[in-house]
């Protein structure tokens, strides 16, 4: 819990979002689709700017199942706006 408070003190979240649409490196995406899963379950806030930033068809698509290649052209459309609204 620790590591993932530092985590968002770091600013990742969005780190994490272009890290999954990597589609050269399957092991990569995975991970970091759990890694943004399990923040978005602790911490309200990270859920609710991961939800403002992406489409309701795309956040309950993560949430159901996070590690899906199907999100991964939907994560790069939609990683600059979720760095717009955490650097805003």
């Amino acid at each position: 819990m620790e590591l993932a408070e530092r985590l968002i003190r770091m600013r990742v979240t969005h780190h994490l979002m272009y890290c999954m649409g990597n589609q050269e490196y399957a092991d990569s995406q995975r991970q970091a689709a759990l890694a943004l899963e399990f923040i978005c379950r602790t911490f309200p806030i990270v859920d609710e700017h991961v939800r403002e930033a992406v489409t309701d068809t795309f956040y309950t698509q993560f949430m159901v199942c996070p590690t899906s290649n199907a999100l991964c052209c939907e994560v790069l459309l939609n990683c600059c706006i979720m760095e717009l609204i955490l650097y805003s």
